[in-house]
């Protein structure tokens, strides 16, 4: 049985985004290998992982902190050396350097889990911050004993960009919970109106490609579907502009109900990295999904079979989501969810390094 330092840049609840689903996927699977200290930002909420108290270590809520504080890094390198820790685990570039150093200072093999190519998302948004994203990145996936990311592009990106020796690159997919079936919730609640189908986008709205995606779908989108409804949840601010064809519900702490209650989930994104879990989540819930090349990328669309329809053409895009209205619900393959049940991921992918 292994001792493990895993070091997030997130509270455990709420689970707003992809990276807090699949950071808090791994502490549940690193805590069955042995014992886990799990760094993270405190928060009141209980869940899935059941880590002792005395085993959780509170970081600061600020990110800039959490990227490099002297005080913790001293607490967590006393920490490695008191409690015998085997390895040091860190997810996304903001813990990345905290977990580097840990491990370099104490003397332990270091898994550094990228759940995105940030730097190549940077460029994307032509950001003035991409070069130093990409040093900082480089930095990280360079020093670490094994990187893992979430897709065969990002392996390629990984290696290609930043120099990251492919030996020690390893795909562990975004993966789901096999989902439970839920009773549906009534969008009346919110203002929706009934009778008509609902198509679903969801995430954290701030993350530059679904602000983008928001956007798309209030400009290009809404006004070509009257007839549908269309229903926004996440977290964040998003665009500035006000949107006035899709109705902003705010964050669903569980989003069974909505997936249960809406005809079609849409993915319009033109930008991102890593995969996409919202496709997941919903095929794993039994729904249709419309989405961009861009939003499928890395993903195994062979596995979805018809509740995937890739379209990249906003007017065909409309007339696709517009045919999903009253279709029967797909019911996800035995195929599907084998593949992307998370602890079949980290079982099947997942390699820590052993001590030198």
């Amino acid at each position: 049985m292994r001792r493990i330092l895993l070091i997030t840049p997130f509270a455990e609840h709420p689970a707003y985004g992809g990276a807090v689903v699949r950071a808090n996927a791994l502490a549940r699977h690193l805590e069955k290998l042995g014992t886990l200290f799990w760094v993270r930002r405190p928060d009141e909420g209980s869940g899935g992982c059941h880590t002792p108290p005395g085993r959780r270590i509170d970081s600061t809520p600020s990110r800039w902190r959490q990227l490099f504080d002297p005080f913790l890094l001293v607490r967590l390198v006393a920490l490695v050396r008191e409690e015998e820790i085997d390895v040091v685990v860190a997810s996304t570039v903001i813990s990345g350097l905290m977990g580097l150093l840990v491990a370099r200072l104490s003397g332990r093999p270091f898994l550094f889990d990228d759940h995105n190519v940030e730097h190549d998302l940077l460029r994307q948004q032509k950001s003035p911050l991409t070069r130093a994203m990409a040093t900082l990145e480089g930095i990280v996936c360079r020093g670490a004993d094994r990187v893992s990311c979430v897709s065969e592009p990002d392996r390629d990106l990984l290696a290609r960009t930043l120099h990251v020796a492919p030996e020690r690159l390893d795909v562990v997919p975004n993966g789901v919970n096999v989902a439970s079936r839920t009773s549906p919730v009534d969008p009346s609640t919110m203002g929706i109106p009934r009778g008509r189908p609902l198509a679903l986008f969801f995430g954290v709205l701030d993350y530059p490609p679904n602000a983008e995606a928001l956007a798309l779908l209030d400009s290009e989108l809404a006004p070509r579907l009257p007839g549908f409804a269309f229903a926004v949840l996440g977290c964040g601010r998003g665009p500035q502009t006000h949107c006035t064809n899709v109705f902003r519900v705010g964050f669903a702490p569980d989003l069974g109900p909505w997936l249960a209650a809406c005809d079609v989930v849409v993915v319009p994104l033109q930008s991102g990295s890593g995969t996409r879990l919202k496709i997941l989540e919903s095929v794993a819930h039994g729904v249709r999904v419309v989405s961009t090349s861009v939003g499928a990328r890395g993903l195994r669309t062979d596995l979805m079979r018809e509740a995937l329809t890739i379209v990249d053409d906003w007017e065909e895009f409309s007339r696709t989501v517009a045919r999903m209205s009253g279709l029967p619900r797909p019911v996800p393959s035995e195929q599907f969810m084998r593949h992307y049940a998370w602890e079949a991921i980290f079982n099947r992918c997942l390699r820590l390094p052993s001590r030198r």
